[in-house]
């Protein structure tokens, strides 16, 4: 049997969007009313917390409230929105030459996994995106509470590949 093949996902199967994530989290910061250089040092500040525990609003409205901000619902959801459609479009600029290599491994019987350390709002976008399909299993530091090189990571790999080989 073919050997499983585990991929990162940002910079290796699609680019990481660093300067596009600037550009949309200054968007954001002037959405809900603080200063875009500053929510944009705070987004780089709280990567960890945002991989594992914040979800698209609780990072707005947490950051915002640090940085004197005050806003409404209203404009956390419409911030929100705005980085949920930037991890849609990161998630779907996937090259053709990346897609081909993943179904070519997969033509081959290599089981395909994905470990990712990603914020919610590219796992919310994952299973529309042109990758899902293509992998058997998928875990993102959002949903199991860690990140890499945490190996706890790892084990929810294998703890998912397994779970989804009994559903099969």
């Amino acid at each position: 049997m073919p050997r499983p093949v585990i991929f990162d996902l940002f910079h290796t199967l699609i680019h990481g969007a660093d300067e596009e994530r600037d550009r949309v989290v200054g968007e954001m910061a002037v959405m809900v009313g603080v200063a875009p250089a500053e929510l944009v040092a705070a987004y780089h500040a709280t990567w960890r917390d945002r991989l594992v525990q914040w979800d698209v609003e609780e990072t707005v409205r947490i950051l915002a409230g640090r940085l004197g901000g005050t806003p409404t619902n209203k404009q956390v959801t419409r911030a929100g929105e705005h980085r949920r459609a930037l991890g849609r479009r990161v998630l779907d600029s996937v090259s053709t030459a990346t897609l081909d290599v993943l179904d070519a491994l997969r033509g081959d019987g290599h089981p395909l996994a994905l470990i990712s350390n990603a914020t919610s709002d590219t796992a919310e976008a994952w299973p529309q995106s042109p990758l899902a399909h293509r992998f058997d299993v998928a875990v993102f530091s959002c949903d199991v509470r860690l990140s890499k090189p945490d190996p706890g990571h790892t084990r929810g790999t294998r703890q998912r590949e397994t779970s989804a080989g009994s559903d099969q």
